[in-house]
C-alpha cells in the first residue's frame, strides 16, 4: 500500500517511460512534440503514482478491467450470495425510548465535532454561488449553512455550550473548501456574524 507522498519528484525520462508502460504512447507523441515537459504535469504524474494503490499501471489495469466488464454487461453483484442489512431501531418520536436515547445523545454531543465538506459550487444546479450559500426557505431566503449553524446552536444549548459569550466550550464545525469556494465562505459567514457560532478554535474553522 502505497502512502500520500506530495512532494515526490519525477524526472521526464521516468514519466515518459511510467506513460509509455501504461500504453500511452498517444499522449507522450503528443508531450515530445512540445520538447520539455512542463513541470506542473511530471508532478501530477509523480502524486498519482505515488497514491493510487498499485500506482499510475494499477489504475490504468483496473480501469481497463472495468470499462470492459461494464462493455460486456457483466454483473458487477454475481457470486454475491447474501448482503447484511441492519436492521437498525425504528423509534417513535416522543416514546421513553426515544427520550431515554435522545438523553444519551445530547451528553455526548459536547464532544463531537461536526466536519462539513463544503468545495464544490452550485452550477450543476443552476446556482451561480457556492452550495452554502443555497436558500433552503424560499419564505426566509435562509441559506442552507445558516440553517445548518442553528441545528448545532440547538445542539449547544441543550448539552450546555450556548455560543458567544459562553465560558463552556462550544461544538466545533470544521468546513472543507477549496480554491474555488474558500474566499465565498469566509466572506459568507462574516457578513452573517458567522450564523451565531464563535469563531476560531473551538468554533468554526477551515481546513
Amino acid at each position: 500500500k502505497n502512502s500520500p507522498s506530495f512532494a515526490r519528484k519525477i524526472s521526464m525520462e521516468s514519466a515518459r517511460q511510467l506513460l509509455l508502460d501504461c500504453g500511452q504512447d498517444s499522449i507522450v507523441a503528443q508531450l515530445d512534440e512540445g520538447g520539455e515537459w512542463p513541470e506542473s504535469l511530471l508532478s501530477q504524474v509523480a502524486k498519482l503514482d505515488a497514491n493510487y494503490p498499485g500506482g499510475l499501471k494499477g489504475y490504468v489495469t483496473n480501469a481497463r478491467a472495468l470499462l470492459e466488464a461494464s462493455s460486456s454487461g457483466a454483473n458487477p453483484m454475481e457470486g454475491v450470495t447474501a448482503v447484511e442489512v441492519p436492521e437498525g431501531v425504528n423509534l417513535e418520536y416522543g416514546s421513553p425510548e426515544y427520550d431515554r436515547l435522545e438523553s444519551l445523545g445530547v451528553a455526548e454531543a459536547g464532544a463531537a465535532c461536526f466536519v462539513l465538506v463544503a468545495g464544490g459550487l452550485g452550477e450543476r444546479l443552476g446556482f451561480g454561488g457556492i452550495k452554502l450559500s443555497l436558500p433552503v426557505d424560499l419564505c426566509a431566503g435562509e441559506s442552507y449553512l445558516g440553517t445548518y449553524c442553528e441545528s448545532i446552536l440547538a445542539l449547544q444549548e441543550r448539552c450546555g455550550g450556548s455560543g458567544q459569550g459562553d465560558s463552556r466550550s462550544p461544538i466545533p464545525l470544521v468546513i472543507m473548501t477549496s480554491d474555488d469556494t474558500h474566499s465565498r465562505t469566509v466572506a459568507l459567514l462574516e457578513a452573517e456574524n458567522n450564523f451565531g457560532l464563535a469563531a476560531g478554535e473551538g468554533g468554526v474553522f477551515f481546513r
